[in-house]
């Protein structure tokens, strides 16, 4: 099975023409209508209280984990990241398209997804616009955020930026781009990039409002159901960046079609869901049947992927969109992925749509039956590693969509905008044991549990300062050979975390360095990660090690120093984690 074949092909044909069909033709659905009037208690629940920042598709605890990830030299995260960096859009250096002065700030894609004007520039920035600022977060590198701002600036410019969408897919542009753009924005406002300015924060505000808002907030209800899908994830998107809870729960409501059912002006039929899009609209029946699947599979799994992508988000907020009608989109995506391994559909039912007409064919469409997109990972990575659904045997709940994870890894991203993909490295939480094995880690009161090597320690506002180093392996120490022999300890694959910060402030550049000092058998082992920083704000040094040992474990520590310098520094939030 090819992976990724030609996406964009299919995302640039995605408009259908809707043909009128009589009022009878329901009967083709009837059973299939009852099925889904009579589904489960619904759980359909709003957005209260404060948004989590930051929250659009990924949580502060997320990050730390892709970072921690990727710069570890674990599996398959590391392949993960090595594909994720090799991107064009996460190159340093990159220079973001400028949109074409001719079209005046005009983005125009026609029917059949014909490219009028400023497509592949704006396409183009919103990956890099993301990509970029997902590089920041895990490098540090301020050039990598300096770039996803101009990425983002480059349209939010009122005067030489983004003007309107226009003609047939509009709605489809401004959902697919703007998407990206408001992840690229929070991941920017909310994890101490130093280039952000209230000033551009209202520019893009602005934008956000005036532009993408004003074209998707009427939706497109009757269009194939990824339209919604995808206008849906985006609504949410901007709404967490603008801290807008009235446009969040617009955005809700239409996921759960508790807006009124579309009518159809021509021959009055109104149709029990608001849009092809909503979940409900767009996987009907309980088989996990969509409303694409007698279109192409291709388009089936960018719907799937954006609905996934808007429960990502409202996941985020502490809200479980993904388990709406007894995990109807998990049966959505097992459906198809059991289709494009090879076998037959469990069924198959003439879809009306919210004109209803039955647009597509009346049989399952083999069309990219040889296209995985890059949206497994993420499916995978809820319903059976934070839900903990089976997913190793046949027949169990998430058992074709984990093959179809695994069978594209590490993961990618679609030729086009459509998903993030590169989900072996942003969406594989790894399993983590309880309990972190570093006792005091924030040193909410003080400095128990730690000693100075070769240096002072002191507990400040919930901090530790380490002063007097005169050598660069002098630092705070704390013994864990306890804790390594517990339950929680032993041999493996550990995740080591610290928050290193520079004194003075304005020191140059250090290389801040955890490690893990075990001796057994008689043998001194020494396991390490490091990272660069030379800003003056708090620096995140992760990363993983695998922990082996022969004979009797007699001694171990944690303790966390400089390479090749002994400045001092403040130290917070330390951690040691086992991970498989």
């Amino acid at each position: 099975m090819k992976a990724y074949t030609k996406i964009f092909v299919l995302l640039s044909s995605a408009i259908v023409l809707f043909a009128s069909c009589k009022k009878n033709q329901l009967a083709n659905e009837a059973a299939g209508e009852t099925q889904t009037q009579n589904a489960s208690k619904r759980t359909a629940t709003l957005f209260s209280g404060t948004f989590v920042h930051p929250g659009v598709v990924h949580n502060s605890q997320d990050l730390l984990n892709i970072k921690t990830k990727a710069l570890g030299n674990v599996e398959p995260w590391k392949s993960g990241y090595t594909v994720f960096k090799a991107s064009t859009f996460s190159q340093l250096g990159y220079k973001p398209r400028v949109p074409d002065p001719a079209a005046n700030g005009i983005v125009e894609r026609a029917i059949g997804g014909v490219w009028i004007s400023n497509v592949g520039q704006i396409n183009d920035g919103a990956n890099a616009a993301y990509q970029q600022a997902m590089m920041w977060v895990i490098t540090g590198t301020r050039a990598y955020g300096d770039t996803a701002k101009k990425a983002i600036a480059l349209w939010s410019d009122p005067v030489n930026g983004l003007k309107d969408f226009t003609n047939n897919d509009a709605k489809l542009m401004a959902g697919v781009t703007g998407f990206k753009f408001a992840a690229a924005a929070e991941l920017l406002k909310h994890t101490g990039y130093p280039g952000w300015t209230s000033s551009f924060e209202t520019e893009v505000e602005t934008m956000f409002r005036n532009k993408f808002y004003n074209e998707i907030k009427d939706w497109a209800p009757a269009n194939p159901g990824n339209w919604d899908a995808v206008n849906i994830k985006c609504m949410m998107a901007m709404a967490v960046f603008l801290d807008d809870v009235a446009m969040f729960n617009k955005a809700v409501n239409h996921f759960y079609n508790k807006e009124p059912g579309f009518v159809d002006a021509s021959t009055g039929y109104t149709s029990p869901y608001c849009s092809n899009g909503c979940l409900e609209g767009y996987i009907k029946f309980a088989s996990g049947q969509t409303q694409e699947s007698g279109r192409d599979q291709g388009h089936v799994q960018f719907g799937l992927g954006s609905l996934a992508e808007a429960c990502e988000v409202g996941l985020n907020q502490g809200m479980d969109m993904y388990g709406y009608l007894d995990n109807r989109l998990l049966k959505g995506f097992e459906y198809t992925a059991s289709y494009l391994l090879g076998n037959a559909p469990s069924s198959y039912v003439n879809y009306i749509n919210v004109r209803g007409t039955n647009t597509y064919s009346t049989s399952i469409s083999p069309e990219n039956r040889d296209l995985i997109y890059p949206t497994y990972e993420m499916i995978t990575n809820h319903y059976a590693r934070r839900k903990g659904l089976i997913s190793g045997s046949s027949g169990s709940p998430v058992y074709y969509s984990t093959q179809l994870a695994i069978q594209g890894r590490p993961e990618l991203r679609d030729t086009y905008s459509g998903n993030i993909g590169f989900g072996t490295l942003l969406f594989s939480t790894p399993t983590y044991y309880p309990g972190n094995l570093i006792a005091n880690g924030s040193f909410t009161t003080n400095a128990s549990s730690w000693t100075g090597n070769g240096c002072a320690i002191t507990a400040s506002g919930g901090t530790l300062q380490v002063t007097g180093r005169t050598q660069d392996y002098n630092g705070p120490r704390q013994n864990i050979l306890t804790a390594l022999q517990s339950g929680t300890g032993g041999k493996g694959i550990y995740d080591l975390t610290a928050f290193m910060k520079k004194i003075p402030a304005g020191a140059g550049t250090y290389v801040g360095k955890v490690t893990v000092k075990i001796t057994a058998g008689g043998v001194t082992q020494f396991f390490s990660v490091k990272e660069n920083f030379n800003h003056d704000t708090y620096a995140l040094v992760s990363g993983s090690v695998n922990l082996q040992w022969s004979g009797t474990l007699t001694a171990a520590e944690f303790y966390v120093e400089t390479d090749g310098s002994f400045r001092d520094f403040s130290l917070d939030k330390c951690s040691m984690v086992r991970t498989n």
